[in-house]
C-alpha cells in the first residue's frame, strides 16, 4: 500500500503508458536533476499560497481523518505529502461537484453484486461512500485505540487502512475495499491534478515526475541533447 517514493515512480513508468510518457528522458538523467528539482519543490511550496476552502465536508473530524488517510497513501518524505499538496481540498471540491453525485453514471437499479471487472454495483454515490468510509475509519480507530484516526501513529493508521484495503471491515451498503479504492483513486488524482482544482499545490507533483503540464509548444526543446526539466504550466498560466 505504501512504498518508497523513488521506487513508486520507477514502477509506474514501466506499468503505465501515460505515466511513462511523462518520463520522456532517461531515468538516470532525471535522477541527476533531482537535487535541483527538490530545491524547486521547496521554493514552489513556500511561494504564492492559494486560498482553499471546504465545500462538502461539514464535520471537522471527517476532514481531519480524510487528510490523515491521504497522507498515509502519499506520505511526506523529501518531497511534500498529500496534505501539503492540498489533496484533501481537491477531494472536498470534487465531492461537492457532479462527480460526487455520480452524475455521469447510470444509477438505476436493480443492484446485484457484479464481477470485479464490472466494479461496484451500489445505489450509493461517491459522496455517500466517502462519508460512510470515513465514519468507518473513525469507528475502527476508537475501537482499537480509543482515539480518533487522525491522532493515531503512522503505523496504527497503516494497520487500519490495510484492513480496509483487504476488505476485512464491514461498512453498511458496500465493502471497505471499495471505499479504500475510491480514497486511493481520489488521492492520486489530487496529487497529479491541475492546481486549478485545488490539488498539486504549485505543480510540485508535476515537477517530481518531469511532467510539463499544458505547454503551448515543445519546439525549443526538441533539438536539445541534454535533459533539462521544463517548468510546468497549468490551465491558469495560459
Amino acid at each position: 500500500m505504501i512504498i518508497d517514493r523513488r521506487n513508486f515512480f520507477k514502477l509506474s513508468a514501466l506499468a503505465s503508458g501515460v505515466v511513462a510518457g511523462a518520463f520522456s528522458s532517461p531515468l538516470a538523467a532525471k535522477e541527476k536533476a533531482e537535487p535541483e528539482m527538490r530545491k524547486s519543490h521547496e521554493h514552489a511550496l513556500n511561494s504564492s499560497p492559494k486560498l482553499q476552502g471546504r465545500m462538502f465536508f461539514q464535520k471537522d473530524i471527517d476532514f481531519e481523518n480524510l487528510g490523515a488517510a491521504c497522507q498515509r497513501i502519499w506520505p511526506k518524505d523529501s518531497t511534500p505529502g498529500a496534505k501539503e499538496l492540498g489533496v484533501p481540498y481537491f477531494i472536498d471540491n470534487q465531492l461537492a461537484s457532479g462527480y460526487g453525485f455520480n452524475a455521469t453514471l447510470y444509477m438505476q437499479g436493480p443492484f446485484f453484486e457484479g464481477t470485479p471487472q464490472q466494479g461496484l454495483q451500489s445505489p450509493l454515490n461517491r459522496r455517500d461512500m466517502m462519508l460512510l468510509g470515513l465514519e468507518g475509519l473513525e469507528q475502527n480507530a476508537q475501537k482499537l485505540y480509543h482515539k480518533s484516526f487522525y491522532s493515531l501513529s503512522d503505523e496504527q493508521q497503516d494497520e487500519i487502512l490495510k484492513s480496509f484495503e483487504e476488505g476485512r471491515v464491514q461498512i453498511d451498503g458496500f465493502g471497505s475495499s471499495s471505499f479504500f479504492g475510491l480514497l486511493f483513486e481520489m488521492t492520486m488524482a489530487g496529487v497529479f491534478s491541475d492546481p486549478i482544482y485545488q490539488g498539486n499545490e504549485n505543480k510540485i507533483a508535476w515537477r517530481l515526475v518531469g511532467f510539463p503540464g499544458a505547454q503551448m509548444s515543445y519546439t525549443e526543446y526538441i533539438t536539445r541533447d541534454k535533459y533539462k526539466p521544463i517548468e510546468p504550466m497549468g490551465i491558469s498560466d495560459m
